[in-house]
């Protein structure tokens, strides 16, 4: 379901875009009583689809897009793909759930058939998958505040530290492109 592509090799390169979900209400607002529940505020629909608009205007179109399954996650997720890939369906993936790791996301990844995917979720897990894809360690001091992106490109199939960074933009920066 998730290609654009006829077949996939295992050689083929491929472009990760990671992203930190947006601003979300705490529990105890608005009824919210788990921390999987907690949904976007209004400031953090709003940075959402700003940085959406700042996304599609670099030329972002991902063929999979996919987040973590917590509320917050899935609805940046959903507002992104609404503006820079109207039709496609965010996919739940509970590999991208609060302790989530790059070696569960190349797995993943490898079984996918799409040129560039982009995954939804949640610090530190997008620090560290980032981290590792690119220098093959943990930390290496990547920030991502809330709502920003990175574009990770693979010359072959995805690997541990075998990734190049090949943006790294904060939410005010993609505010201000749309």
């Amino acid at each position: 379901m998730p290609s654009t592509r006829k077949e996939k090799g295992k050689n083929d390169a491929m472009k990760l875009v990671v992203v930190r979900h947006s601003d979300a209400l705490d529990v105890g607002q608005c009824g919210i009583s788990t921390d999987e529940a907690r949904i976007l505020s209004d400031a953090g629909r709003k940075k959402a689809e700003e940085v959406a608009r700042g996304l599609a205007l670099m030329g972002c179109r991902p063929n999979v897009i996919a987040a973590s399954p917590l509320a917050r996650a899935m609805e940046t997720a959903e507002i992104i793909a609404k503006i820079i890939a109207p039709g496609t369906q965010v996919q739940r993936c509970d590999i991208l759930a609060p302790g989530a790791t790059a070696s569960r996301l190349l797995e993943w990844l490898r079984k996918l058939s799409a040129d560039t995917v982009m995954v939804v979720g949640h610090m530190p897990d997008t620090a560290c998958i980032a981290s590792e894809l690119i220098a093959g360690k943990k930390n290496v001091g990547i920030l991502f505040k809330k709502c920003g992106c990175c574009s990770i490109a693979f010359d072959e199939a995805p690997s541990m530290g075998a990734g190049v960074l090949e943006w790294l933009m904060q939410p005010q920066h993609l505010r201000r492109i749309s």
